[in-house]
Parts: C-alpha cells; structure tokens; sequence
C-alpha cells in the first residue's frame, strides 16, 4: 500500500511539472504570435525594443528570483536574526549605487554598452570592462540552472532523471532566447502578475502563523552579523548593473526614478520572505532551512479541509528561473553586438553544452552553496562594483572631454 502511494506520488508529480512545462510553451507562443514575427533567426534579435514597464516586469522575475529566494538562506546564516537589518542598511546603499546606474544609463545614451566602450576608448579597454558583465550572466545562470534541477529532484521529482530535466529546461530557454528579449518580456509580463498574486496569497494565508516579536531584539550579538549579512544582501542587489546590459533595447529613456523604483522593489522581494521565515520559523530553525521561502508554502492551510497547496511555489520557481536563464542566454551574444545568426547560435549552444555536461561532475547542492555563499556573491559584488564605477570615470572624463574641446 505504501509502495502504490508513492508511485502515485511521483506521477502526480510529473503530470505537474509536465502541465506547467506546457503552459510556459503556450505563453511563448502566444506571446511571438501577438508581439513579435521572426523574420530571419539572429539578424533582428539585437534590434528590439522593449518599454520601461516590460523592462521593470523582466528585471523583478530576473532578480527576483535570487533576492527572493537563493540568498535568503545565505543572509539567515551571515546575519542570523539581524539578517532584516542587513537588508534595510543595505538598501540605503543600494538606491545611491542605483543612481550612479541611471546616471552612466544617461550619459552613454543608451547605446550597447561594449559598442559606447570600444568606439571612444578602443577594443582592448572594452574587452575589459565587458568580461565581468559576461561571466556574471554565465554564472548567475549557471547557478539558477542547477540550484532549479537540484530543488526540483529533492523538493517534488526525487526518482526523476536530471539529464532530462535538465535538456527539458534548457530547451525551452534556448527557444526563447533565439526568440528575442521582446517575446522574453512579454512573457514575463504575463507571468509576473500570476506569481505576484500568489506571493500576496502565501503572505496573506501565513500572516496569523507570524510571531514579529521573535525579530528582536535586535543586534543581540553586536553589530557583525550585521555587516556580513551586508555583504551578502549587496551581492545581490548589485545585479541591477543588469540594465546597463539591456538598455541599448529600451524604446525611451529609462528615467532616474524608475531605476529608484526597480531597487525599492528589490528591496521588498528580499525584505519579505526573510521577516516571514525568521516570524514563521524563528531564527534558529529558518538558518537550518534550505529554502525558507518555500518552506513557508508548506504552512498554507485554506479552512480544515484544504492544505498542501505548496505546489503552487513550483510555478514561482520555474518562472524566475526560466525568464532569468533565458535572458541570459539572449545576452551574452547581443551585449558582444554579435548579429550573425550561425555565431549566436554556436555561442548559445555552447553554453548549453557546458550547462549539461556540468551534471557529471561532483558537485552537490551544499558544495554549490558554499561556494556561492563564501566565493560567488562577494566576487560578485566586488568586481562588478569596481567595473561600473570604472566605466563612471570614464563616461565622466569623456564629458569633461567633450566640455574642453568645445571651450
């Protein structure tokens, strides 16, 4: 009898997985059906438009998923219970780091941002200071991909094949990249408003289940965690240098206070599910979670009768994961102005490739988080935060530049 319910089990778990597969085919589509028609694959993709709200729709399931969800284990373990500080403290940094991003958005035009670099400062500087952005898309990727895999075999589809989960999900984002970032972000425009609607769903249904007091007091064990918890929260907020990779795709001008509105929003998605876990959980037992955030899809219960609805978190996860694989996949050729259509294809598959054959080497989930946790975040942070404030001096020094010649 148990044998026969676990069976059940596992198919009723790949009949989800195999309706929500579909639905995402269905919304891609629908979505080059009514937006966009694909005249010759790699020849149009890298002149597209997209406006400001699709832009703010693809940059909150983007980021999203990785300040909602993947480092709010990282920050429970840096900053403990004064893990909520870190983020409020690091907010304030990050709508002045913002700024700075609207800023150079600005003063370059919104030109390609490798192609403004190696027109006024030459190929080798360019290469430079576009090598960060690009291995930032590979690995922020590379990382969605396998924690995506590894938390689907371990929270729903654990007898599953990961070879096949894995080509079933790099399938449908190789589509959607060779599509174009305008079919990307309608898609995410359709998305977003079911997965916010379910995150006010899961807030709303915890929200008696919520003890605020066990959030102080506060700086119990000085200021420290405080600081590392920092450290980890700006690693992810500083991922908004993703719009100095899209902005050569905005029909207008991205104004100050829309970026502003970007990080607030930011702020919130990390802000959120890391109070909730620590008032659902307490700090002590929300630090031994893998995934806070959708552990807290577990106390969902709609009346006596109704309960285990954490199925609904899987659409969330799968959304963000697939609009942020995706995205980047779009990225890597199209931030290197590379048009022809063969070369995007090879680079794109390339990086499929090293995707796939990354399930052979022995690399497990905590060794992943370790080495995202300890290496990849505060990497991250430093290297992208020196290349934008470079790429600031220089965009400045040209207008000072420009200012003496016309003097």
């Amino acid at each position: 009898m148990g044998q026969s319910q676990f069976n059940n089990n596992i198919r009723l778990g790949m009949y989800k997985i195999l309706i929500l597969t579909e639905y995402m085919d269905i919304l891609l589509s629908k979505s080059k059906g009514y937006h966009y028609q694909l005249k010759k694959l790699g020849e149009t993709m890298h002149t597209e438009k997209i406006n400001s709200l699709e832009v703010i729709m693809l940059l909150l399931l983007s980021l999203g998923l990785l300040n909602h969800v993947i480092i709010i284990p990282m920050l429970l373990d840096s900053g403990g219970r004064d893990a909520w500080i870190s983020v409020l403290a690091s907010g304030i940094l990050f709508l002045l780091f913002a700024l700075l991003i609207s800023f150079i958005m600005a003063r370059t035009g919104q030109e390609n941002i490798y192609l403004y670099l190696k027109k006024h400062y030459g190929s080798f500087i360019a290469w430079c200071l576009i090598t960060p952005f690009c291995l930032y898309l590979f690995l922020s990727s590379f990382i969605t991909f396998k924690d995506t895999v590894t938390w689907t075999i371990t929270s729903y589809l654990p007898q599953s094949s990961s070879i096949l989960l894995e080509l079933l999900l790099l399938s449908l984002c190789i589509y959607a990249a060779f599509l174009g970032i305008r079919v990307i972000a309608v898609a995410a425009g359709i998305i977003l408003p079911i997965v916010v609607t379910l995150g006010f769903f899961v807030m709303s249904a915890n929200m008696s289940k919520k003890e605020f007091s066990l959030l102080k007091p506060v700086l119990e064990f000085d200021i420290e965690p405080v600081a590392k918890g920092m450290l980890v929260a700006c690693g992810g907020f500083i991922e908004i240098i993703l719009l100095l990779t899209i902005q050569h795709h905005l029909k207008k001008r991205f104004r100050w206070y829309q970026v502003i509105l970007v990080a607030l929003l930011l702020i919130g998605l990390t802000f959120g599910p890391l109070t909730a876990a620590i008032s659902e959980f307490g700090p002590q037992l929300a630090k031994e979670l893998r995934y806070p955030a959708f552990e807290q899809w577990r106390l969902v219960t709609l009346g006596t009768y109704v309960d285990h609805v954490d199925y609904l978190s899987i659409f969330q996860w799968l959304s963000g994961a697939f609009i942020r694989v995706s995205l980047a996949f779009f990225l890597l050729p199209d931030l290197l102005h590379i048009v022809n259509q063969k070369k995007r294809i090879f680079v794109v598959l390339g990086i499929a490739f090293l995707f796939l054959i990354s399930n052979f080497l022995p690399i497990s989930d905590m060794a992943l988080y370790s080495t995202v946790y300890k290496y990849v975040l505060p990497g991250q942070l430093i290297i992208l935060f020196v290349t934008t404030c470079i790429i600031f001096l220089l965009v400045v020094g040209k207008k000072k530049e420009r200012r003496n010649l016309h003097d």
